[in-house]
């Protein structure tokens, strides 16, 4: 019985990821507003009241599509900062976490960062809880090798994070502009390594 009882639950999550995995898509390609619960049960080739059973409403699809992103950001950045402790290794390991986030799920990071929260009431309200919990373990580790009074997280963090994640908000664009672009380990180990060192180069002319 417990066997089948753990079946189930692991099968329930798969279907949940599963719709959360279209939802991001669709979110991302037609806007919120654009998407339907019906179009969502539809591409996950599911029915309406499965879509319902799982979330009861497209909101609470949004807002755990958020969650997932957040907490996988904040456990990817966890682990990069943790026993680094260098302003260079920081850096560098805040650049690779937010860019291995982007790559795993980047129609979710297009939906968190390209609006949602003037469309959708009360949404920046939880964007900025789920933020402000990243942005505390960034402080704690910046804190650790910089001053960061004479550099305020409120100016820092957005900095750091916009130039990490800005090529995938626009990839789409870019693809369409300038055709194909990498996609492999090498693409991205190298479009790290550049963006920390653009801001390492200003971040440590601020420390002299």
């Amino acid at each position: 019985m417990r066997k089948t009882t753990a079946g189930a639950g692991a099968r329930g999550n798969e279907t949940r990821e599963h719709l959360l995995d279209v939802a991001a898509r669709l979110f991302a390609a037609h806007g919120y507003s654009g998407t339907g619960l019906r179009q969502i049960a539809s591409e996950a080739g599911m029915s309406l009241s499965m879509v319902n059973y799982h979330f009861g409403s497209k909101r609470a699809v949004l807002e755990e599509l958020l969650d997932r992103l957040y907490a996988a950001w904040h456990d990817a950045m966890g682990r990069a900062l943790e026993g680094e402790t260098t302003l260079e290794g920081k850096v560098r390991g805040y650049v690779r976490s937010l860019i291995e986030v982007a790559r795993a799920r980047p129609d979710e990071m297009r939906i968190a960062f390209a609006g949602h929260p003037n469309e959708v009431p009360g949404l920046g309200a939880l964007k900025s809880a789920r933020l402000a919990a990243i942005g505390a373990l960034l402080q704690r580790h910046l804190a650790a090798v910089i001053d960061t009074s004479r550099l305020p997280l409120h100016i820092a963090a957005p900095a750091m994070a916009s130039a990490a994640y800005s090529h995938f908000l626009v990839r789409p664009l870019l693809v369409e502009t300038m055709g194909p672009l990498p996609e492999d380990d090498a693409f991205f180990e190298a479009y790290a390594a550049q963006i920390a060192d653009l801001l390492l180069c200003g971040l440590a002319r601020r420390e002299r």
